[in-house]
């Protein structure tokens, strides 16, 4: 059987579509399982507020000044990282109520 020029061939169709089946089912999957990832997200941050009730930990702040003549981000970004201030402390909380914020670096305050 002859095809007449310029005419995709019964196989080259079905491939097609198969091509584009597998696009659409993978793009499908992948909205699907970012939505899952938020609302698990979600799921997780309630299920920390209402089953963890006291907690400390350590943390490390930089603060970060753009130069009024940066060109772009970039810039600002790779000279204010040069000048950051870097602050580190504790923090202790428990329900209900109780928050200490405790900075050690560069000197202690509460």
């Amino acid at each position: 059987m002859q095809y007449p020029a310029g005419q995709p061939t019964r196989f080259a169709r079905t491939a097609r579509r198969a091509f584009f089946a597998v696009v659409f089912a993978t793009l499908g999957a992948s909205v699907l399982m970012v939505s899952q990832a938020y609302a698990s997200g979600t799921d997780q941050l309630k299920q920390f507020v209402s089953q963890v009730h006291s907690a400390r930990g350590s943390f490390v702040q930089r603060e970060l000044k753009a130069p009024s003549g940066a060109k772009n981000a970039s810039d600002a970004i790779a000279t204010a990282t040069l000048n950051a201030k870097t602050s580190s402390g504790t923090f202790v909380f428990a329900r209900p109520g109780k928050f200490i914020w405790s900075y050690e670096k560069p000197y202690q305050q509460v």
